[in-house]
This record gives structure tokens, sequence and C-alpha cells, in this order.
């Protein structure tokens, strides 16, 4: 299946990636004296938990539906996007705490350790690595309508934005020296808030599928422009949507002339199923409900 094959080409890259920036960026931590850069190197060493994860989600998720789960298992995508999403708000408390430490030495008169330059070039390094890291996820999101994939590649970027954040402070606190050191750990701070509002968000995605939520009221429009395009098709009523991983499903009924044939209401609803389809993709479930006027 293509998902599947799509995410393991992607899982087997970024883990492979993300083990060679997670042991370079704690060894230029440590040599470098950056806690910034530590707590940079832990982010990636998360990413690679969150990689396995995803690729075991999708996979179980793109089993066909059974006896006991009649609607498929794309659901268990939306779990696997909520737990990756969860693991990210705990990565980033844990980058609060250690950079909040740092920054209580320095009130309480302790001078923190100037930075070296290797912790400054891993930086720059790993802002590339994982910003292409993150445009090939997206790509392969959209490609295979996967929630959990675009909340792994939003964690790729997040550490593309821990890297940024970290090159900053590094570099302050290397140039600058002295009182600037504290930079390191200050911008320490501004990753974790960042990575915070960002979990935040795709938590609230996640919840708002397992809760059903309808699509936007856009798509509501859209699909009731489709229908009326049909002919003999007429008033779309009664529309009820949700997104399930990586399926989108469409609940609507529709008024057709009483005269017509029982044949010909059937092709229209086909008809009608079929155009959903070109727009919101050939996983959609349809249920069209024909009423006679």
């Amino acid at each position: 299946m293509e998902r599947i094959k799509e995410t393991r080409k992607l899982t087997f890259i970024c883990v492979a990636g993300n083990i060679l920036l997670t042991i370079l960026k704690f060894i230029a931590g440590f040599l470098g004296k950056s806690a910034a850069m530590m707590a940079d190197a832990s982010h990636s060493l998360s990413d690679i938990l969150t990689d396995i994860v995803l690729l075991f989600g999708v996979e179980w998720a793109s089993k066909p539906a059974d006896k006991e789960h009649p609607y498929g298992h794309a659901r268990i995508e939306t779990l696997c996007a909520l737990f990756i999403s969860v693991f990210l708000l705990f990565v980033a408390g844990a980058i609060f705490f250690v950079s909040f430490k740092e920054i209580l030495q320095v009130f309480k008169g302790n001078t923190l350790v100037r930075p070296g330059y290797i912790a400054l070039i891993m930086a720059f390094l790993s802002i590339v690595v994982k910003e292409l890291m993150y445009q090939y996820s997206v790509k392969v999101g959209h490609k295979i309508n996967s929630l959990a994939v675009m909340a792994n590649a939003w964690h790729h970027r997040s550490d593309a934005f821990s890297s940024l954040a970290a090159l900053i402070g590094i570099g302050g606190a290397i140039f600058l020296g002295g009182k600037w050191t504290v930079l390191d750990p200050l911008v320490g701070i501004v990753i974790s808030i960042l990575i915070i509002i960002i979990a935040l968000k795709m938590i609230k995605n996640a919840v708002d599928e397992i809760i059903d939520r309808a699509l936007p009221s856009e798509d509501i429009k859209k699909i009731k422009e489709i229908a009326l395009s049909i002919e003999g098709i007429k008033n779309p009523h009664e529309i009820k949507t949700r997104r399930s991983g990586y399926k989108i499903f469409i609940d609507l009924h529709i008024d057709i002339d009483k005269e017509t044939t029982f044949i010909k209401a059937h092709d229209k609803t086909t008809l009608l199923e079929n155009e959903l389809k070109k727009v919101y993709g050939k996983h959609t479930v349809i249920i069209v409900h024909a009423e006679p006027i």
C-alpha cells in the first residue's frame, strides 16, 4: 500500500538523520558546555521515538476494516498524532525546567560557562537538516493525507526552531561573553515556549478528530456546490462531516424528483459520491440519502 511504503521510507530517513543529529548534538553540547545545545539534543532524541510511533501507527491505521472494526482503523493514526503532540509538550516542559535552573544560577551570582564554537557549528547544521526533514515530511503528509505525519513534521520543524534559537543564544554567549552567557539558557526558555504553543495546537487538532468535530464551514459550502452541480439533485441538507485519521466521512440528504426511476436516482447519487471523492480523496466514506419531492 502506498501509504505504508511512503511512511516507511520517510521513517527510515528521519530516524537515521535523528540518530546522527542526537549523537553529534550531545557531543557538541558536552564539549561546548552549552545548555541550549544539550536541550536541543534531547529534542532530537525524542524525534526518534515519535518517528517509530508514527511508522507503527500508520501501518496499523491502514489495516482494512474487519468484523470488530467495520469503519476501519484510521483513528489509530489520530491517537498517534495525539501521543506525538503530548510527548512534544513534555519535551518542551523539560527544556523549560533545565533552562530555568540555569537562569536561577545567574540570579544567585554564579557565572555560566561560555559555550564553545563546536556548539555554534552544530546548531547551524541542525537547522539545515531538520528543515529538510520538515519539508519532506509535509510533502508525504499531504500526499497520504495523514494528521500523524503532519504532527511529526512539526516535531521536526520545532527542532529546527530549537536549533535556530540555540544558534542565537550560543552565538550571543560566545561573542558577547561575560554576563551575556545567560543568553544560552534564556533562549532555551524561548525554545520551550515555542514548542509548547505548537504542541497545544496539534493536541487540539487530534482531540477535534476524536470528538468528531465537523469539517470547516468552507467544506460544507463546497459539498453543497458539488451536489447542486449534478443535474436533478436539489436541496442538499442535513450534511454531517468528520475526519478520522486519513479518512473523511460525509453524510448528506438530497432531494430528487419523485418521478425519477430508482436506477437513475442511484446513478445520480453514485455520480455525487465520485465527485466528492475527487475533492476529498479516494478513502472518503460517503453516505447519501435521496428523498423524493
